[in-house]
């Protein structure tokens, strides 16, 4: 059989085969002895991007992943125009843009690689704050209470100490009314700020304070009786003063007690968000009787005459004519020996009374009706009279606000005659004359 076969002997090739794959940009290279080149994405890399200006060297720093080549690193960094920085492996420290490389070394499983491309690094400039960078208040105060004005800045920017707060150039915070242009200065930050100085805020506005005026205030109290008045009452509005208020009456802090009309002014203190105002005029404090009011007698008053009445006995000017609270009770306006005698009192006017009570008793001493009010002191009074016929009417007319009439007829002062005096009826103030012995109820009046 060895003659039909012969022995071939086949060379044998070696051949180099070369296989490429695409990754990511970088190439991994197998060869035939099993080692990988390494690429970019093999190693963790950090500190390539925008980091800010400080002076010192920003150095970018590269670590292999694991199972990827442990072979040296060296790092290079190149400027990339318009920077100026030729390529070394020293990091830069200046601003500006650099693109870093680096090569690998071989090792036993890992060929060399030249020339990765790490990323880029851009070495900024720290900025400068600007006065938009901050949220700037107070710049409308009013005198006398002015905060500094408020400087915070926003969100991202420079934390540096704002100072130096001027007010059209000093520190000192305004208290007048006027505009201040407000500057600031920021203290440097870094890493990362730069200081800034001389920063407008804008303009401070203070404004004066508000003075009160009369119309500010709720008056009352201005119309008073006699013997009873209390201060007046003025009441700040609201959003108005409250400044303690001292009030004068025609001058004087005393409040008055007798009949008469009074200027009144006053005073408010200064208070918060408000200056203090002097002579601010409130009005006329009317110190009078009204009609049902109580008397200086202990009576009610039932006749008022702001321009005055005038009494025929004394020539005295009155105003008022006040009543005794309840009847003297009933009686003759004689007595029975002058039942029929001319007394000579006819006068029946307003202001007659008391001329005609003192000349009944003049002629009859003890005249019942006359006597019974000559004699009456309600409210420690002794000018009590019995009313004239114009008198009693108006008596009659305010009977109600008087009180404790009965619906009878009452005596007047007035004589009608040698045998008559008038009278009148409260139940329809019905006036007659009547015989001066008859009985009917009489009332105590007086004048003041």
């Amino acid at each position: 059989m060895t003659n039909f076969f012969q022995k071939l002997i086949l060379p044998i090739f070696i051949l180099t085969l070369t296989f490429t794959f695409i990754s990511c940009g970088d190439s991994v290279n197998v060869e035939d002895d099993g080692k990988q080149t390494p690429v970019s994405a093999d190693f963790d890399i950090s500190g390539t991007g925008e980091v800010l200006h400080d002076d010192s060297p920003k150095p970018v720093t590269i670590t292999a992943k694991p199972d990827k080549s442990d072979g040296a690193i060296t790092i290079y960094y190149e400027g990339i125009a318009p920077t100026s920085y030729t390529k070394n492996t020293t990091p830069p420290s200046e601003t500006g843009s650099y693109s870093v490389t680096f090569d690998v070394a071989e090792t036993e499983v890992w060929n060399e690689a030249i020339g990765l491309h790490a990323g880029n690094l851009a070495i900024l400039t720290e900025p400068t704050p600007a006065a938009s960078d901050y949220t700037i208040g107070n710049l409308n105060q009013q005198e006398n209470s002015v905060t500094a004005v408020t400087i915070t800045p926003k969100t991202g920017k420079s934390p540096g100490t704002v100072s130096n707060i001027r007010y059209d150039g000093s520190t000192t915070i305004p208290q007048t009314p006027g505009t201040y242009p407000v500057t600031f200065d920021v203290a440097a930050a870094p890493p990362g700020w730069k200081g800034a100085t001389g920063l407008s805020a804008g303009n401070l506005t203070v404004t004066p304070l508000p003075t009160p005026v009369a119309a500010d205030y709720t008056i009352g109290n201005l119309n008073q009786t006699p013997g009873s008045v209390t201060a007046v009452t003025i009441t700040p509005k609201a959003d108005k003063s409250p400044g303690a208020r001292t009030i004068r009456y025609n001058g004087s802090t005393t409040i008055p007690q007798a009949i008469g009309t009074y200027p009144v002014t006053f005073d408010v203190a200064a208070a918060t968000g408000w200056k203090a105002a002097t002579g601010l005029y409130a009005g006329i404090l009317t110190v009078d009787y009204k009609i049902g009011n109580t008397g200086p007698g202990g009576g009610i008053i039932f006749y008022v005459s702001p321009s005055g009445f005038t009494m025929t006995d004394t020539n005295e000017i009155c105003h008022y004519l006040e009543a005794a609270p309840a009847d003297q009770g009933s009686a003759a306006w004689a007595a029975l020996a002058f039942k029929e005698t001319l007394i000579g009192c006819p006068e029946t006017a307003i202001g007659t009374g008391r001329k005609n009570t003192t000349l009944i008793l003049a002629a009859d001493s003890n005249a019942p009706a006359a006597l019974a009010c000559k004699n009456y002191s309600g409210g420690g009074k002794t000018d009590w009279f019995l009313p004239s016929y114009d008198e009693l009417d108006e008596l009659y007319k305010n009977q109600d606000l008087v009180g404790n009439f009965s619906a009878v007829y009452y005596w007047s002062s007035s004589e009608a005659n040698s045998d008559y005096a008038w009278c009148q009826r409260f139940s329809d103030g019905s006036q007659a004359s009547y015989a001066k012995n008859s009985i009917l109820s009489v009332r105590a009046v007086r004048a003041f």
